[in-house]
């Protein structure tokens, strides 16, 4: 019970030191004037930007469809779709969006199976930043010595995949019932390396394309003025560092490095950049906030719809 109460309070001092960067990197873009985030719902552009992430929820669940599938997992595709309507804002508000691992327990079929599919469409997700990542170092000749630590991460992220087994094992050896078998990642992993499974890689692709592409509608709306190809390497690089900062949400330092990338690059004022961070995050958690009370209520009702229907038979 202690250690569990630790946890969230780690927890909440990593959300609140967070929305602390935030602020400070706001304070120096010195944005005084947040009426633009109510000006932008009257602006076209924001509402296209929120049904492309929309429509980046309807492409994950496919793709984690397709990957449970291997296992035989029972659940109708719309049932999936509602739940990953509801993770993305749990993923939003917690470290890595590693909240997003919710739809283990409300799936609730196999967890050692649905679990590795979560881990692998995060490192299908990995690799598609990684790559657009190095292309927008490698374009900008920015920031040499990053290449050293991408490879860095990539070995880490390797050596610990490998061992995953023993490594989960022993964290974890309080919680389980049953220990992951060895090997437990690789014995898994050679399951999707079948050609049909290349199909999970291009959707991974689509995803971020759609998930960028929002972003740069809403750069629009802040004032940038540069073409998608260029913002999309430079966003991916953002996107990145929120994520192995380990804030919840990758807030405050993604939009910190929103802010000094494109400002160092593109020589696009801090101003402009912070005003873009806000309405990137404000469309973020607006949308999902919005999806994810839709995909509860709906959730809420199939669960008493199915509790009834099992009542009567």
């Amino acid at each position: 019970m202690k250690k569990s109460l630790l946890k969230y309070k780690k927890h909440y001092l990593k959300l609140i030191f967070a929305i602390v960067i935030l602020f400070i990197f706001l304070k120096i873009a010195k944005i005084k004037d947040y009426s633009i985030i109510l000006n932008s719902l009257n602006d076209k552009l924001f509402w296209f930007a929120c049904i492309l992430l929309v429509i980046v929820q309807i492409v994950k669940a496919i793709r984690f469809h397709i990957l449970i599938s291997e296992y035989k997992i029972r659940i109708s595709f719309f049932k999936n779709l509602i739940i990953h309507f509801i993770v993305p804002i749990l993923g939003l508000l917690t470290p890595s969006k590693l909240g997003e691992g919710a739809k283990l327990i409300m799936i609730n079929q196999k967890k050692d199976k649905v679990g590795f599919c979560f881990i692998l469409e995060k490192l299908i997700d990995l690799l598609v930043l990684f790559v657009l990542g190095f292309i927008g170092m490698y374009n900008f000749t920015i920031f040499i010595s990053s290449i050293y630590i991408i490879i860095i991460v990539i070995i880490v992220i390797i050596i610990w995949l490998i061992y995953f087994d023993r490594i989960f094992n022993f964290l974890f050896k309080k919680f389980l019932k049953n220990k992951l078998e060895k090997n437990w990642f690789l014995l898994n992993f050679k399951l999707f390396l079948k050609p049909k499974y290349i199909i999970t890689l291009l959707l991974g692709i689509l995803v971020w394309a759609l998930n960028i592409y929002a972003a740069y509608n809403f750069s629009l709306i802040a004032g940038f003025k540069i073409s998608f190809i260029n913002f999309a390497p430079i966003f991916a690089s953002s996107i990145l560092v929120g994520l192995i900062s380990g804030f919840p949400g990758g807030i405050g330092s993604r939009e910190a490095t929103i802010g000094f990338l494109f400002f160092r690059i593109f020589k696009i004022d801090l101003k402009t950049g912070g005003i873009f961070s806000i309405l990137n995050l404000f469309g973020n958690y607006f949308t999902f906030t919005i999806i994810g009370l839709l995909g509860y209520i709906t959730l809420k009702l199939m669960f008493k719809l199915e509790k009834r229907d099992n009542e009567f038979s």
